[in-house]
């Protein structure tokens, strides 16, 4: 079903790799999370949360490495409302991209429909920081990282503090956070963003469903527009 739609997103979809280190560049922690490259101009989505800490402010001491590049964070916006990010990349030298198109929020979205999720859970890296270069450092073996694509059914639109949110019936899996979810067509519906587990009523303690949140089409529509990004949506 996704399969020419894979071919595209994978074009468009690239991994993140952060360090957090110390005033005296010992490293704290590493992770990875997804982003998406919108237009040639270089800007990308991704998560907001990959630009904090844990008590919700932005962390002064992370480096980052885009795709494994020489690229560097030339223009940053944070949405106020809901957990997605604007980056402008420079120098931008990605190649062969096919870049996206995004749901039209006024078309309708129908529940029941089987959306893709792509990111880059499940590869094992090791990074380092090198206070020389200024840049994050790759163990032998770590890169190329994988894609991996899960498909889920839209179930439906969940309001969650200020940021609304559609919901996919299958788990997200860490690495993939910030990739894009998308359609058999390769239309971009939304961002992933984090889980959500329900206790299920049955006579098996501890039983949960385990499901995807992502930005709602009409949050990405709105944050693009009003931070004046080239990007196309389907008619």
């Amino acid at each position: 079903m996704f399969r020419e739609a894979l071919k595209k997103a994978m074009s468009f979809t690239k991994p993140v790799f952060f360090v957090d280190y110390e005033e005296n560049f010992v490293k704290l922690a590493e992770g990875m999370g997804t982003y998406f490259i919108i237009n040639e101009e270089g800007w990308i989505l991704t998560v907001a949360h990959i630009f904090k800490t844990q008590n919700g402010e932005i962390a002064k001491n992370r480096k980052f490495s885009w795709n494994a590049s020489d690229a560097e964070i030339d223009k940053l916006i944070i949405s106020e409302t809901d957990d997605m990010a604007l980056v402008k990349l420079t120098p931008f030298k990605e190649e062969n991209v096919q870049y996206p198109k995004f749901k039209n929020p006024e078309k309708n979205i129908d529940t029941g429909v089987f959306l893709c999720k792509l990111g880059f859970p499940f590869n094992e890296i090791k990074l380092g920081y090198d206070k020389n270069s200024d840049s994050i450092t790759f163990s032998k073996g770590s890169l190329p990282v994988t894609f991996f694509p899960l498909e889920g059914m839209y179930t439906r639109n969940v309001l969650d503090r200020k940021s609304e949110l559609i919901e996919i019936s299958t788990p997200g899996i860490p690495g993939q956070s910030g990739g894009p979810i998308f359609d058999k067509e390769g239309i971009v519906w939304s961002i992933i963003t984090n889980n959500t587990s329900i206790k299920l009523e049955v006579p098996i303690p501890n039983q949960y469903i385990h499901l995807t949140w992502g930005i709602h089409p009409k949050r990405i529509v709105e944050f693009l527009r009003k931070n004046n990004i080239k990007f196309e949506m389907e008619r």
